[in-house]
Order: structure tokens, then sequence, then C-alpha cells
């Protein structure tokens, strides 16, 4: 063979070696689509190889705490909160009915009733919205005609909220008037601002610090506002509930103030109280409970959780009605508070001992509301039963449902004593509590499938990531 004609098929090898090589490195770098958090892994990759796992949507039903559906419960008739997980309610409402007590402190027996009462929702994993009321019938005028005895109830309480504070999703102020709703009162129609002003005081000095309080109307708040007696922060730990939610023009009188139009007290709510639980429930069918006119307001209250039970009317037309593919009912079991939703995850699935590893992670926020302040997600590297956690310095209650894809840049660094090997990159969002971080029930969720592990509380990131053992050079 001559001269020339080797030239001419070392260029052929050398261009097909050059194809084949380019398209293994494309490869490599494409955005790899595996369900799950599965992605393609060549143990021969180099170290310096970014793979982008994609993320499928979760459409099954399951619970997250501070959001959802919540059943309501007399404090001395609690029974099924076994059963709730399965309907995927993961909020109750704690109702203690203090009208034997008008002329005395709460005896021995009822608070110890209210204490066990919260000690069986932790147990099954629930959170608390209270209400303490002296009528839960319709009474006019039911409460204590001294507000000193009020007064030394929530002190009262205020043991039971401390004790349990790592369950307690809002304390809804309760105390005046029928069903504790600020209406029908002793101290007015409408309470004086005097007699609620005392109540939210006491309230905020009792309950704990980083916890709501909510009041019967947005009026209420804004009547706060301009007091001295109340901070800025103090105004910003009060939200509302509402109680007549979907009703009538005004909600049964929920939108009272003459300067507010409805439009505009849902406009004030959301520019305002976006941060903070919105709990509610309906009382009969209306034009305004029509599924994507309710919607539309629910998602103005950035509406956490709402009454499984009531106005059935109501409930049973949302599961007979249909909204964006599924029934009304379903839609608002996926979507009332947060709903995060992992989009994909890129990071490097080779590294050395001793490394820093960088990933890139998409998610959006599909829900009408808000996770609560308070928790920081943590990364966790896994090999069996070793684990190798980085607490990230973000935010997820940021991770708002108006911000579209949202897109976070961590970075770990895998100890210099890792075992060589396989490992897994979870992520996980526990609560800030110590007293719950052996409970995945208060563990954040993701809406993605075959990523949570319901023994641990983590969401799979990447199943598979080899670590080597570090150059010695």
């Amino acid at each position: 063979m001559n001269k020339s004609k080797q030239l001419i098929i070392r260029a052929i090898i050398t261009m097909i070696l050059s194809v084949t090589l380019a398209s293994s490195v494309i490869y490599f770098l494409s955005n790899v689509e595996e369900t799950g958090a599965d992605s393609y892994i060549d143990y021969s990759m180099s170290y310096s190889t970014i793979v982008t796992t994609n993320y499928q949507e979760d459409d099954s039903r399951f619970t997250n705490p501070e959001r959802g559906w919540y059943r309501s419960y007399f404090t001395d008739d609690i029974w099924g909160l076994d059963k709730l997980e399965s309907q995927g309610i993961s909020v109750i409402q704690l109702k203690a009915d203090l009208g034997d007590f008008t002329e005395s402190t709460i005896s021995d027996a009822k608070l110890k009733e209210i204490f066990k009462a919260f000690e069986a929702a932790e147990r099954f994993g629930l959170m608390v919205i209270f209400r303490a009321a002296y009528d839960f019938a319709g009474e006019v005028a039911p409460e204590p005609k001294d507000l000193s005895v009020i007064t030394g109830h929530i002190v009262q309480l205020g043991k039971v909220w401390a004790e349990y504070e790592e369950i307690l999703l809002t304390v809804q102020a309760g105390f005046l008037g029928s069903w504790g709703e600020w209406h029908s009162s002793y101290y007015g129609g409408i309470p004086s601002y005097d007699a609620r002003k005392m109540i939210i005081t006491t309230l905020l000095k009792v309950v704990p610090d980083d916890k709501s309080i909510q009041v019967r109307r947005p009026v209420f708040i804004r009547d706060m506002i301009g007091d001295d007696d109340f901070s800025s922060a103090d105004i910003r730990r009060i939200g509302y509930h509402n109680d007549a939610l979907l009703s009538t023009e005004n909600d049964l009188g929920t939108y009272t103030d003459p300067t507010y139009s409805r439009e505009d007290e849902l406009e004030w709510v959301n520019d305002n109280l976006s941060s903070i639980t919105f709990a509610g429930e309906t009382v009969m069918q209306s034009n305004n409970t029509i599924p994507a006119k309710a919607i539309n307001e629910l998602d103005k209250l950035n509406a956490s959780t709402l009454n499984i039970d009531h106005h059935p009317e109501v409930i049973n037309e949302w599961r007979s009605s249909e909204y964006e593919g599924s029934s009304t009912f379903k839609y608002l079991s996926d979507n009332l508070g947060y709903r995060f939703v992992l989009v994909e995850a890129k990071a490097v699935s080779v590294i050395m001992q001793g490394e820093n590893m960088d990933i890139v992670l998409k998610l959006r926020n599909d829900g009408l509301g808000q996770l609560l302040p308070g928790r920081f997600p943590e990364l966790i590297l896994k090999n069996g039963k070793t684990e190798y956690v980085t607490v990230a310095d973000e935010d997820p209650s940021l991770w708002r449902k108006e911000s579209g894809i949202i897109e976070l840049r961590f970075s770990i660094t895998v100890p210099a004593d890792a075992k060589p090997g396989k490992w897994s990159l979870n992520l996980s969002i526990p609560s800030q509590y110590d007293e719950l971080r052996n409970d995945p029930s208060y563990y954040v969720r993701f809406a993605n499938e075959n990523v949570w592990d319901d023994e641990t509380g983590h969401n799979l990131l990447k199943d598979l990531i080899i670590v080597k053992e570090a150059d010695p050079s």
C-alpha cells in the first residue's frame, strides 16, 4: 500500500473516531429524560460531565403538612384520626367549648382534655387549627361578662399551645360571640374595638411568637393598623378565616367595610396576607361556588385549608364538577396551599472524595398558596445508613406560585472520607421543630413519581452518584 493511500485510510479512521466520540459527549451532555429520578450513568464518563434528571408529576393523592382539607373536632370527641391520612387530610380543627367556665377558670379536667386532643393529633401526624369559644350553637352573648375571665382563659390555654407549638398551625381568635366568630357578642353585635383589642393583645403575648392568629374579618386587621400599641410585627401575625366562604355578596357579613368592595377585600388579602395561613368553610351553594369562580377567589385568598365537611352541598358540587381535566374536588385536594413539583436537576454523576458538587434544580409551585416560613431544605448524600447532610441557605416559603419555573443553585461538599461507591442525592424539607424530626408526616413531599421515601421524608433527586477515591497526587 502506497503512502498516499495510508494517509487517506488514517484520515477516514480519525474521522470515524471523532464522530463517535462527539456523539458520546453529546449524549452525556444532553438532557437525559427518564421517569422519576432515574438517569443514565456511564461509569467511564468524566468528572466534569453534567447529567440532567427529569421528573414526572405525581397525580396520586397524598398529604403534606400545613395544607389541604381539614376536619373539625371538639376536644371531648376525638375519633377516627388514624383514618385521616388515607382520606388525604393532614390538618384538623380542635374546638374547645368553654361554656361551663364563664364565671371561673378552666378546670384541670378540661385542660387535660385539650392536652390529650393535641397529643392525639401529633401521634397521627396532624397539624391543628385551634379555636375556643363559649358557644358553638348560635347562642347570643354567650361569653363571660368580665373580659378578665376571658384573658385568664387565654393564659391558661397558652400552656397547651407552648407544649404543642410544633403542631400548632394557627389560633383562631374565638372567645367572643356566637361560635367565637366575633358577632352576636355581649360586647356588641360586632364586638367593640376595645374588647377585640384586649383579646388580640393577650393572644399576641401568649401564642408562640412564630404562630399566626386568625380573626373573622379582614377589616378587624385594618382596624389595628395605626394603633401604636400594635407593632408591624404584631400585625404581620394576624390573618383571617372565613366561615361563610363563597356564600353571599358579602359572605354573610365577612366583608362589611363600606369603603371596600368584595373585589377590593380580595385584593387587599392577596396583597397583605399571602404569607399567612387562610382557613375557610362553606355554608351554602351560590353563584360564588361555581368551580371557576370559586378557584379564582381561593387563589386570591392564597387558600391553605378548607373544611371537608361544610357545606355538604358545596363539597358534592365540587366532587361532581370538572376543572382543568379533573374533578374540582381533586383539583382543590391537590392545590390547596403549596404544591411543589420538581422539573429537572443538573449535576455531575461521578465525583471524587473532597470535591464540591454543584446542583441546579428547577421546580414550580402549582398551589394556591405558599409554605409557611421557618423551614430550610436539606441536601442528603446517602449510602446505606450513612448520610451526609447539607442545610441549604434557601427559604422555601419564597417558592411562590407566581414565580413560574424556579431555578435554585446548591453546592455541597463530598466528605474526604466518603466511602467510594454508589450514593444517592436526596432533598428534604423537615419541620423546624426537633420534636418532629423523626416523623416523615411533617416533611414536605414533592408531587413527583418515584421520589418520595415515606420512611425518611426524603425526596430522591438522583438515584446514582459515583464517588471515587481521591487522586493521591
